[in-house]
Order: C-alpha cells, then sequence, then structure tokens
C-alpha cells in the first residue's frame, strides 16, 4: 500500500483510495489490493460488465456520477435478476452476499465503495 501525503492529489480513476478500520485514509499502490478496510474508486464504464460480483463480508456501495445504467441483482445468478435503473447522481447499496452487475444504458462514470479483500466473481453466462 503506497501513502498519498497531504494535499497531495491523485485520480480515483487509476488509484483507489482505501478508508481503513483505523479510521486512516491512503492511496492503494498498484495492484490495488488491501485486506481490511473500504476500497474506494471510479471507473469509466462504456460497457456492461461481462461478470457478475459479490462482497461476502459487507455491502457494496455504487454511486454514478454521470450517465445511466442498471444494476442487476440476484442470489442466483443462473436466475432472474431484478433491475434498478441509475440515473446521474444516484446511488444504489447491494446488500451483502447478493450477485450484481451493471448494465450500461449511455457511458457513466461510477463510483464504488467495497469492503476490502472480499470481492468474488463469475463470468456471465
Amino acid at each position: 500500500m503506497t501513502e498519498s501525503a497531504v494535499n497531495e492529489p491523485f485520480s480515483l480513476f487509476t488509484t483507489s483510495a482505501l478508508l481503513g478500520d483505523d479510521l486512516k485514509v491512503s492511496a492503494l499502490g498498484s495492484d490495488g489490493s488491501a485486506s481490511d478496510g473500504w476500497v474506494v474508486g471510479v471507473q469509466h464504464v462504456a460497457e456492461s460488465w461481462a461478470e457478475w460480483r459479490r462482497q461476502p463480508d459487507g455491502d457494496a456501495l455504487l454511486f454514478l456520477l454521470w450517465g445511466a445504467a442498471v444494476v442487476l441483482t440476484t442470489q442466483d445468478p443462473a436466475e432472474d435478476a431484478t433491475s434498478d435503473d441509475l440515473k446521474a447522481a444516484s446511488a444504489f447499496i447491494v446488500p451483502s452476499g447478493t450477485w450484481y452487475r451493471v448494465t450500461v444504458e449511455e457511458p457513466s462514470n461510477l463510483l464504488t465503495a467495497v469492503r476490502a479483500g472480499g470481492t468474488e466473481s463469475r463470468p456471465v453466462s
């Protein structure tokens, strides 16, 4: 983990931030891995996710900065999913253990906050 100097700007598009359980905030290194706390980052989403994700040890926060997308959630990716529209400046909380993916209606910037060290993924079939 690389710590950011006080007031040193960095891009959440290229470097995630770690909100540590020790109440400290730091920039993550290039591997982006951490074992505790919350990982916060921003991604430009131009295409729908090709995988399902879930956080078994904590909820996930999705905040659409701009654009339009749909969040699909399910308890089992092989079954039907519930869909919820996300518009600019709207947020969605995915409960711990729920599978989710994002489909893009128009190119978007998406901020995510997830519990460190526990994301599981499965390809969309």
